[in-house]
């Protein structure tokens, strides 16, 4: 296969990431097919070390730094999440790189063949294998695998990680996943397996009686976030905050100040989780405190709470439910003092729209609301009518960098610029700063972002 052919292959499958009304059942995301498949393949994740990461919110700051972690141990690492930003390929990285052009067509090319003896594999599906395959042909030494949807019925949920991790559950796709949170919460907690340790993120408590109640009745040792391991917030700017970790005592000697350089008090949720993580790393592969540090300290995650320029500031934010949206005011009003914020908003239509807007309500807020041109968005006028729910006004442009620049030349030195929604509104706005930089590299395949830097300047774009 060439490039072009595996993607056209790809997305020529089956793709609920851009569809939605269906029935979700065990009927029609059968994981036996991906067993089949996986089989046909050698079984690439059997023997691999893994972790596995469900939840609502931070699955894939939690697992980037997780993988940052492991890669300052030294340890050869791969990466799977979703959805990506610019390039499929970002969903698939060994050592913090996409999988390069020629990996991508090679490994799937095998997946292809493997497909054609097995009926009804999803793209998401021959992703996960593929991805599987990668890190198995990589010699990673741990790999780190974030769900796409849900867990229970994941195809990622075929495999035997060394520690399940749970981030914060919130509701979200309640078409598919269910109206309310035990219901999400039990969809979530299908990843947990027998007598394999779980960590979890600090949950409202309906969610923690789910999660703690599949634990005991799969004998599966449970350790939360804000209990076990204590924390408590520390110095923070505009691009680092601090916290103090309070582990249990069999980590008495990690407890110390860590730092990083992603956003907000859930990131400092989401750290500690990553930290809990690591401590239940296999013996063997040598991973101690030294390397939670460095690990913390050197991780990067686009597109979440991403700083791109001040005067006024230009914050780029994956936030895409109610709560989601309250984090993200609280983080904005932490990290980047403002004097009216402007919202350049898109979302996904299953979304509730009304709720996400509600939660970052604020005197002089100002609403640029777009489409990202993805399968799924919401349409102008359902944008406009949650907004009038709220009792505001959102102006109307068809395309994320219209509303982008339309909000860039608005805003004062002392304003806020935020994009938020959905990464699919995040990857259009940075593409947009990319190309009218410089840093943007396209061919007839796709486009790559090669830089989006913190001190490009607002004022010439008004210019």
């Amino acid at each position: 296969m060439t490039y072009r052919q595996a993607l056209d292959w790809l997305w020529g499958l089956t793709d609920y990431e851009r569809r939605s009304g269906y029935d979700y059942s065990a009927a029609r995301f059968d994981l036996q097919r991906v067993r089949d498949l996986l089989q046909l393949l050698g079984d690439p994740q059997k023997g691999m070390r893994l972790v596995h990461v469900a939840g609502t919110k931070g699955k894939g700051s939690t697992s980037a730094m997780l993988a940052a972690i492991y890669r300052a141990a030294g340890l050869r690492t791969g990466l799977y999440t979703s959805p990506h930003l610019h390039t499929v390929r970002e969903r698939m990285q060994v050592d913090g790189t996409p999988i390069r052009r020629e990996g991508f067509s090679r490994v799937m090319a095998e997946v292809a063949s493997a497909v054609e003896r097995v009926e009804g594999i999803t793209s998401f599906e021959a992703l996960t294998a593929a991805g599987l395959l990668c890190f198995r042909q990589a010699g990673v030494d741990v790999a780190v695998l974030e769900v796409g949807m849900g867990g229970r019925l994941d195809a990622t949920n075929v495999v035997e990680p060394f520690v399940s991790v749970i981030t914060s559950i919130s509701r979200d796709h309640t078409a598919t996943l269910g109206d309310s949170l035990q219901a999400i919460a039990a969809e979530k907690a299908g990843i947990i397996k027998r007598g394999v340790p779980v960590v979890s993120a600090g949950q409202a408590p309906e969610v923690a009686d789910v999660l703690a109640g599949l634990a005991r009745e799969t004998q599966s040792p449970l350790e939360w976030v804000g209990c076990d391991w204590g924390y408590a917030a520390g110095a923070w700017s505009d691009t680092v905050q601090s916290l103090s970790l309070q582990p249990p005592v069999r980590f008495s000697a990690a407890a110390s100040t860590y730092r990083t350089a992603l956003l907000g008090e859930h990131q400092i949720e989401n750290a500690v989780l990553a930290l809990a993580a690591a401590s239940h790393t296999p013996p063997e592969l040598g991973v101690g405190p030294a390397h939670w540090r460095d690990g913390l300290e050197s991780v990067r995650w686009p597109g979440r709470l991403e700083l791109v320029a001040r005067e006024p500031y230009v914050v780029l934010d994956g936030a895409h439910n109610d709560d989601s949206f309250r984090r993200l005011g609280q983080a904005l009003d932490r990290h980047f003092p403002h004097e009216r914020l402007h919202l350049v908003f898109g979302a996904s239509r299953d979304k509730d729209l009304a709720a996400m807007l509600e939660a970052i309500r604020r005197p002089g807020l100002a609403i640029y609301g777009c489409r990202s041109g993805h399968g799924r968005s919401a349409e102008l006028d359902a944008i406009a009518e949650a907004s009038r729910l709220s009792g505001l006004e959102a102006a109307r442009y068809e395309s994320v960098p219209e509303a982008l620049w339309a909000a860039v030349a608005a805003a004062e030195p002392g304003d806020c610029v935020c994009v938020a929604g959905s990464l699919f509104v995040v990857a259009a706005a940075r593409e947009a700063i990319a190309a009218r930089h410089g840093w943007l590299q396209c061919d007839d395949d796709e486009c790559e972002v090669v830089e989006v830097a913190r001190n490009w300047r607002p004022a010439l774009v008004r210019a």
